[in-house]
């Protein structure tokens, strides 16, 4: 799966939660 801001955006707000 290629990076994307998106995804990682996901992945970064998703961690604490």
């Amino acid at each position: 799966m290629p990076w994307s801001p998106t995804a990682s955006t996901a992945s970064a707000l998703a961690w604490p939660i």
